[in-house]
């Protein structure tokens, strides 16, 4: 059974906050994977997302829901891949 209207994405998040979402009122039913080997810190304010911001460690996921604002990311040191998979409507 196919799901419609399903979306991913993959970005490198860096030792900057990263954009990982970007605002959008048609999303839905969003998860955030940490695919890397470090751990990822997130938060919806760019000027705010620091390592002690908060964490979503190596191979673990965050579910978002029906949140449907921005997302930032930031690393200690390096890249760490994360993946995204959501709903659009």
């Amino acid at each position: 059974m196919a799901i419609d209207n399903l979306k991913t994405s993959k970005v490198s998040v860096g030792d900057t906050a990263t954009p990982i979402i970007t605002t959008n009122p048609n999303r839905k039913d969003t998860i955030i994977y940490n695919n890397g080997g470090q751990t990822v810190y997130i938060d919806n304010i760019s000027g705010e997302c620091t390592v002690d911001s908060f964490p979503i460690p190596s191979g673990a996921n965050l579910e978002l829901g029906n949140y449907q604002g921005a997302i930032y990311g930031i690393v200690s040191s390096g890249t760490c891949e994360v993946r995204i998979i959501y709903r659009e409507y």
